[in-house]
């Protein structure tokens, strides 16, 4: 496996992580479980699934599907939605946060629309990632060296080693206090 896909492979498996002990957070926010849950936790779980991806994951990806997109035979619907998921994904991580933002500092009671959009939310995340994976597999097996160069090099140029260093280190001090986190950051 491409060193690239190694990288985007881990950022999956972190993100899942992620995403499940933040299921399990609104979860106990919502009284569905006998923990309170931390919301501090939840706060900075959200803050990482807005900014990690947006700034780092998603451009990435991005580059790589639109060199998918050049090779014959390609489902071009699934990469275009793949790619569509993205700004929507992007969407609902600000809109949750903001909600979670808001009732933090109120005393409202929880709407049950809030449950359904936390659960659609995380059910999304997760099937996104497995739609990535497949297409990955296609990407590997249809990319020669020229492609991985050219991926490399546009990834430089949109990234750019600075880039990648700041990623290296958001991820190095974006460390969540609560313990059920402790997991999604291994590198």
């Amino acid at each position: 496996m491409h060193p690239i896909f190694l990288q985007l492979e881990t950022d999956h498996q972190r993100m899942q992580r992620m995403l499940y002990d933040l299921n399990h957070q609104i979860e106990s926010y919502f009284g569905l479980h006998d923990a309170p849950a931390d919301v501090d936790a939840m706060m900075r779980c959200l803050d990482y699934i807005q900014i990690y991806p947006e700034v780092w994951h998603h451009p990435v990806e991005d580059i790589i599907f639109r060199q998918l997109l050049t090779k014959p035979g390609v489902n071009h619907y699934a990469v275009e939605n793949v790619l569509r998921d993205h700004g929507m994904l992007e969407a609902l991580s600000d809109q949750l946060s903001l909600i979670f933002s808001e009732l933090r500092l109120s005393e409202k009671p929880v709407r049950p629309a809030i449950i359904r959009l936390s659960k659609h939310y995380h059910s999304r995340q997760i099937s996104h990632i497995h739609e990535e994976r497949g297409i990955f597999q296609m990407a590997g097996e249809l990319f020669g060296d020229a492609d991985w160069q050219a991926i490399e090099r546009e990834i430089d140029a949109v990234i750019g080693p600075v880039g990648q260093h700041e990623r290296d280190d958001y991820l190095s001090t974006f460390k969540p206090e609560h313990a059920s986190y402790s997991g999604a950051f291994k590198q």
